[in-house]
């Protein structure tokens, strides 16, 4: 098969990635938007990473899909502003699954603790430092890459991914270990049995997330000694590329099997039926804590 025959199969794999990406998480912001029960603190975050990751696929999807065509990124100018900013949403994405387990893991350790101190402005505060975080590691990186784009392309990427690997790994590893000694959450109310059920959501997204990052990390391992510009050339990182896309769309799938208060939603979406029914005696999962 010709150069040009396999980089168009990339190109129609990825474009549609990057579509069912934007429309998934469009409709997954729609659904927060139009549901009152589900913007709550304890999904503020959430709502942050669906954020990240529609603008992954509408401003870091066709930067990733220019560099497929011409095998090489932008330097200067509009192009090098676009490129950092697609960057930045990349570093955000993985950066708000970090806040997440980490958030999980205060809830777990310090309950009454979290929902007495842990305010909304607190959520907002996070929130905007976490964006002018990636932003600004964004900048260094393209600052790197503006002196060498292997190093950028390689060492800064697998650091931040390594590290982010290992905070999650760490938290849910104390999360489920705390689940395991105090399993019986009906008798801590209907508030702690909830935001159990969110931190095992939770944990099954960031495990997903995990799962598609392995493959890109391992890649980057395997091909750290190289001098070649792997990412748009090298055949396997194509492979492990696509699965890093995949992080992106697993999540709303996951919230839409695990969480009722969010599946009632998205079926009157999709049925537009918008007058379905809530019951007002039944206890609601994400509560206002």
């Amino acid at each position: 098969m010709s150069t040009n025959a396999t980089k168009n199969i990339w190109f129609g794999v990825w474009l549609t990635e990057f579509l069912l990406m934007f429309i998934i998480n469009a409709f997954t912001l729609i659904i927060f938007a139009r549901t009152l029960q589900l913007r709550k603190r304890s999904t503020y975050l959430i709502i942050n990473l669906t954020v990240a990751d529609l603008l992954i696929a509408g401003i870091s999807g066709p930067e990733a899909l220019w560099v497929l065509k011409t095998e090489k990124r932008p330097e200067h100018g509009l192009r090098a502003l676009h490129l950092i900013i697609s960057d930045m949403c990349w570093i955000a994405s993985l950066g708000n699954l970090v806040l997440i387990s980490l958030e999980r893991l205060h809830v777990t350790l310090y309950p009454f603790r979290h929902y007495c101190l842990v305010e909304k402005r607190i959520h907002y505060t996070i929130i905007i430092f976490s964006w002018l975080g990636a932003l600004t590691l964004a900048c260094v990186q393209h600052i790197i890459r503006m002196n060498d784009s292997a190093l950028a392309d390689r060492y800064p990427w697998i650091i931040y991914v390594a590290l982010t690997l290992a905070v999650l790994t760490t938290s849910y590893v104390i999360i489920i270990s705390k689940f395991i000694r105090r399993p019986h959450v009906q008798q801590l109310g209907s508030v702690m049995s909830a935001e159990r059920k969110l931190s095992v959501t939770l944990f099954i997204v960031s495990a997903a997330s995990i799962l598609t990052l392995l493959p890109w990390v391992i890649i980057i391992c395997i091909s750290i000694s190289s001098d070649r510009y792997l990412w748009s050339k090298f055949t396997p990182m194509k492979i492990a590329s696509t699965f890093y896309h995949l992080n992106s769309i697993f999540n709303p799938v996951i919230y839409a099997i695990r969480l009722p208060e969010f599946r009632r939603p998205l079926k009157e979406v999709f049925c537009k039926n918008t007058s379905y029914p809530v019951r007002r005696d039944q206890p609601i999962e994400l509560q206002a804590i």
